[in-house]
């Protein structure tokens, strides 16, 4: 488990992390486990729906699905996760505050047959029952919790209606949908009730200082510093630390101290620097 933390990191630093929102908490989608293959394509819709609505609200960085896929994958799959606490800390590997994961409880498809004046026809029953939770990192405690269910009923008078992955979608969007409020309403209130720990863990991860001088940070403004870009190519983008921060036509600010710098272009080679910056700073990219 240690060594797939130190995998998930890796991801984080060479890929990108994070759609870049300064200084907002940070989450990922693990995704949802399911049992047989109904309930696999249900859990890949609600993980990229869920993604999808997290990156629009614009209140969070959200660690990016394909990186998060691999880090779960490489793990055997969020069902071998187990526990919140397990969670926790693949959490805190990924470099966030709050996780989403959770289960398909039901994909289910039942049909009954009616017939009568020479007319038969199939009622088929679509179900869907999902267990969706958030966990925050810091105390491994489920910040958010909820059963849903969405259902549709389909008639067809000539043969049965089966599984549909088209309408499973369907149920998932609109499940998706109706949570949507709720769990944004969740996050920003236990955002506001945790902030000085997650004030504190941002500063611990990855970019931060070291903990013995959280004390000194709270007690005195952050130093921060504004970093330009000598580029050939102004549209190659920049992450720092892992996070998209913008591109290279951009002044980008960041806290003074230690920060990886990576700019990325298409047909070029990675460039990539690690530096301490206690002033403003144009960084030549070649």
């Amino acid at each position: 488990m240690r060594a797939l933390f130190s995998h998930a990191i890796a991801f984080l630093l060479l890929e990108g992390a994070a759609y870049a929102l300064s200084d907002a908490p940070r989450i990922a989608v693990l995704g949802f486990s399911g049992d047989g293959r109904n309930q696999s394509i249900v859990a890949g819709a609600f993980t990229s729906l869920t993604s999808s609505r997290l990156v629009n609200s614009r209140k969070f960085e959200v660690v990016k699905p394909e990186v998060t896929e691999r880090a779960v994958a490489s793990n055997g799959g969020v069902g071998t996760l187990g526990n919140s606490t397990a969670v926790s800390e693949f959490g805190k590997a990924l470099g966030c505050q709050y996780v989403v994961y959770g289960s398909v409880l039901g994909a289910d498809v039942s049909t009954n047959r009616f017939s009568g004046y020479g007319v038969t026809s199939f009622k088929t029953n679509f179900g869907l029952r999902v267990d969706f939770k958030i966990l925050n990192v810091f105390d491994g405690k489920v910040v958010f919790s909820k059963i849903l269910e969405e259902s549709e009923i389909k008639v067809n008078l000539d043969n049965p209606d089966g599984f549909s992955a088209a309408l499973f979608s369907e149920l998932s969007k609109r499940a998706i949908t109706g949570l949507e409020s709720p769990m944004l309403a969740s996050l920003e209130r236990n955002i506001r009730d945790s902030a000085p720990a997650l004030q504190r863990f941002l500063e611990d991860t990855p970019s931060g200082g070291s903990s013995s001088s959280v004390a000194d940070k709270s007690s005195k403004p952050e130093q921060r510093v504004l970093l330009k870009f000598d580029s050939s190519v102004p549209s190659a983008s920049v992450e720092i630390d892992g996070v998209i921060k913008g591109i290279c036509s951009d002044s980008i600010s960041v806290a003074a101290g230690l920060h990886e710098i990576s700019v990325k272009a298409q047909n070029y080679e990675v460039f990539k620097t690690k530096e301490r910056f206690t002033k403003d700073t144009v960084i030549k990219i070649r």
